[in-house]
């Protein structure tokens, strides 16, 4: 797939990882991330899929949208702005980087649903909802 689109390359750098809305300084001018111990590279289309991922855990207060609907719409509007900087223009190169956060954010969720992590009942209703986001996103065609 990334062959397919060598016009538009995923763009590499530093990634954070865990990148979540608290860690993120918001200004008038601009969005800054920040990690003291950011150790690995890779396309930056990974902590963009983690970042919207985790925004899931957050809900929503659109209740004429499903969760689906609210993170397909989500992630349009955010890699609409991101892909400057991202590299990848590619729909279907988007889409996938977003699946693959989501099916990571799934197996972590049911890991510690498996070992007995504290609030069992919350992972559970939150990995209900991932499911049911990446089911949606995974029918729709296009980003």
């Amino acid at each position: 797939m990334l062959a397919r689109h060598e016009t538009s390359p995923v763009r590499c750098s530093k990634l954070h990882g865990d990148f979540a809305p608290s860690n993120l300084f918001i200004t008038r001018s601009k969005v800054i991330g920040f990690d003291f111990t950011a150790q690995s590279a890779g396309p930056t289309l990974l902590d963009a899929g983690k970042f919207l991922s985790a925004l899931i855990h957050y809900g929503y207060l659109d209740p004429t949208k499903t969760a689906g609907q609210k993170f397909c719409e989500d992630s349009r509007v955010f890699l609409a702005a991101y892909v400057r900087r991202a590299g990848a223009n590619a729909p279907e190169i988007n889409k996938a980087f977003l699946v693959n956060a989501l099916v990571e954010l799934a197996q972590k969720l049911q890991h510690h649903i498996r070992i007995g992590w504290k609030r069992r009942a919350t992972k559970e209703r939150h990995l209900a909802r991932v499911v049911k986001v990446l089911r949606h996103t995974l029918d729709v065609s296009a980003f």
